[in-house]
């Protein structure tokens, strides 16, 4: 059992399941579903949900003083999550203040970088503008749609872009944050 709510931030409902030893955010079809779906309980991660070859969980961030709705998807080759892939969620957990400062210096550098793209394809607000955008808003800038940890333990927060088609990842590697297209880190040798 749970609760099915109206969420402000989005225009869209979440539920919240209680029925469980930890109460955990999820998609109201899953709490509909939640007895008859494939689940783990992981000690790091906490309670995921199997979706394709992939677990995941929902988790509720702020960026720039709104709240968001994000999956947490974590892929596996086989069925297990790996301990490689807890340690790095782990870091990043430890150390998410860091890693948001590096992303937002990391996201302003790539703003200035693609300036020109942005103001083709986007209509800025005033305080977007190349001279006003600072770290405290450059995040405005994109749609962040899932954190992403992949096989090999690589972990990025993946995003909408106005300049790339296919997205963009920021991943965490060793306390650095590294931009890519989301081709690009899916791809990637």
């Amino acid at each position: 059992y749970g609760w099915i709510c109206y969420t402000s931030w989005n225009s869209s409902y979440l539920a919240l399941l209680l029925s469980c030893e930890i109460p955990t955010w999820m998609l109201p079809n899953e709490l509909r579903t939640y007895s008859s779906a494939e689940k783990v309980y992981d000690e790091v991660f906490g309670v995921m949900f199997k979706k394709s070859s992939s677990w995941r969980k929902l988790e509720l961030c702020r960026f720039n003083n709104t709240m968001v709705t994000v999956p947490v998807r974590v892929r596996t080759s086989n069925k297990s999550i790996s301990d490689e892939q807890r340690s790095i969620y782990k870091d990043y957990l430890t150390n998410q203040s860091e890693y948001r400062d590096k992303l937002k210096s990391k996201m302003l550098e790539y703003y200035h970088l693609f300036y020109d793209e942005f103001i083709e394809w986007v209509d800025l607000p005033e305080e977007l503008d190349k001279d006003q955008v600072n770290k405290d808003n450059v995040l405005n800038i994109v749609e962040f749609t899932e954190l992403f940890v992949d096989e090999t333990a690589h972990l990025a927060w993946f995003c909408q872009s106005s300049t790339e088609n296919s997205g963009l990842a920021f991943e965490w590697i060793d306390g650095e944050v590294k931009w890519n297209t989301l081709s690009g880190f899916m791809y990637r040798k």
